[in-house]
């Protein structure tokens, strides 16, 4: 699938994984809209050469909270009207919001696992996945495929449709949802993230299955630990060790790397092989 003038949705896409996804793509010319609550940093507007109206260039943020449905209905809708006026025409979506919180199924004190914390890890990662790519789909099921999209570029010879068809796998676009290696191997404290993560690892096949029909595939990516806003956040108290294994090592990627693997996914014009990527 190319990915040049085509649109992108990407959530959580102004911090970590998810900016480092837009990055890529912007490079790649496609056109990208981020939702998140916070806004596109600075350097990425001055490093694309986009004017302060973001809007008529290739890139377009909308405030979004993705634990809100009505908000995430709304954002859809802006971006479907922003591909039709750029005429650039939906492409896919990247689920990059995400959140982690620790703790234990019973603390120190006593006390057990708190709804508060569990209720907001699965409302971010799991239902917000859920909600974003359920609506973004919808759309993306009328999108014309891609060899009739090169049609419409100008293919040149007698049989445009063939020669198209040649130059592509036919897909409408592509869905993909981060999963974790906690998904497969979850640590101590680590209840909450690791049921959104094995959640999200098991909505891949059926929905891949789903949208087969469409031309639209389904990819789950199960990165291990990078350094990022969310996993700065994190602590490693005594009495959470084995959280150490996995959060506090010097080992953690840089988002720069994660970008490896959205190619793959796409892909452009690069052959690897990556054993994290569950494709189906």
């Amino acid at each position: 699938m190319k990915i040049s003038n085509r649109t992108f949705v990407v959530s959580g896409g102004s911090s970590g994984l998810g900016l480092a996804t837009v990055r890529d793509l912007l490079q790649g010319n496609a056109y990208v809209a981020v939702l998140d609550l916070s806004s596109v940093p600075s350097d990425l507007i001055a490093d694309e050469g986009l004017s302060n109206n973001i809007q008529k260039r290739r890139l377009l943020y909308i405030k979004m909270d993705v634990t809100q449905e009505d908000q995430v209905e709304s954002a859809v809708d802006r971006v479907v009207e922003w591909s039709k006026s750029t005429g650039a025409h939906l492409g896919g979506v990247i689920n990059g919001a995400g959140i982690a919180a620790a703790e234990l199924t019973i603390n120190r004190r006593g006390q057990p696992h708190s709804t508060r914390t569990w209720d907001r890890v699965l409302a971010v990662n799991l239902t917000g996945t859920f909600h974003l790519t359920r609506l973004v789909a919808k759309h993306l099921v009328t999108v014309p495929r891609e060899y009739q999209l090169l049609q419409t570029e100008g293919v040149a010879g007698k049989s445009k449709v063939a020669e198209g068809m040649e130059e592509s796998d036919g897909e409408r676009g592509v869905i993909v949802m981060i999963a974790s290696t906690v998904a497969y191997e979850g640590q101590a404290g680590q209840i909450a993230y690791a049921a959104s993560k094995g959640a999200i690892r098991s909505m891949t096949l059926p929905m891949a299955r789903d949208m087969s029909r469409y031309g639209v595939r389904v990819v789950s990516i199960a990165p291990g630990p990078f350094k990022t806003p969310m996993t700065g956040t994190f602590s490693c108290p005594h009495y959470m060790l084995s959280l150490t294994t996995v959060f506090c090592s010097r080992a953690f990627l840089l988002p720069y790397y994660f970008h490896i693997l959205i190619e793959d996914v796409f892909p452009l014009s690069f052959s690897r092989s990556i054993l994290t990527i569950n494709d189906k």
